[in-house]
């Protein structure tokens, strides 16, 4: 039974919007969906925490919600904003299959966070990569113990290059069952 069929995309405080456009394309491909652009929004200083630096990921998943125009939509939100959740130092994303709302951070995907030179081609990967795992959440799906997986756990930059964005065969054909197309 189809849950969603389609992925609505905004960006919040994300400086380059360009790679919103070639995240819509590949996300398209992925999974087969519409995936719109929606325009920019606005995350309230209400949920930075001095303390870490970061912003609660959680609580912008709220926010998320609101966005949603139909049941069948997937809210994606893009920001180049620090995440965190209470249990872990920092996240590349979060999402929630309640809500069908996902949410991904680059900030940490680029490779200037970590002193390195940026690569725009590694970089897009990583946004791909971690936009289809979120997604992937919202679709219900839980971590894979397949390090080639792109539902495999990344704890670092170096997991998410390794495991790319694509389903193993099994989470690819759990995934079809919720995010399809109404053709």
């Amino acid at each position: 039974m189809c849950r969603f069929d389609r992925i609505l995309i905004y960006r919040a405080e994300l400086p380059d919007p360009v790679i919103i456009s070639q995240l819509r394309i590949a996300l398209e491909g992925i999974f087969r969906v519409a995936a719109t652009k929606k325009g920019e929004i606005s995350i309230s200083s209400a949920f930075y925490n001095e303390e870490r630096g970061q912003y609660h990921a959680g609580k912008v998943l709220d926010v998320l919600f609101a966005l949603r125009e139909r049941e069948k939509d997937i809210v994606l939100c893009i920001t180049d904003l620090d995440l965190y959740v209470p249990e872990l130092n920092f996240v590349f994303g979060v999402a929630s299959s309640v809500q069908g709302c996902a949410l991904v951070s680059t900030r940490r995907l680029r490779n200037s966070f970590y002193g390195l030179p940026d690569d725009y081609e590694i970089f897009l990967r990583r946004v791909i990569t971690e936009a289809v795992h979120e997604i992937g959440h919202v679709a219900g799906l839980p971590h894979c113990p397949n390090p080639g997986c792109v539902m495999y756990f990344s704890n670092s930059l170096a997991d998410t290059d390794r495991k790319g964005f694509e389903f193993c065969p099994s989470c690819s054909k759990e995934v079809k069952k919720v995010i399809c197309s109404e053709d």
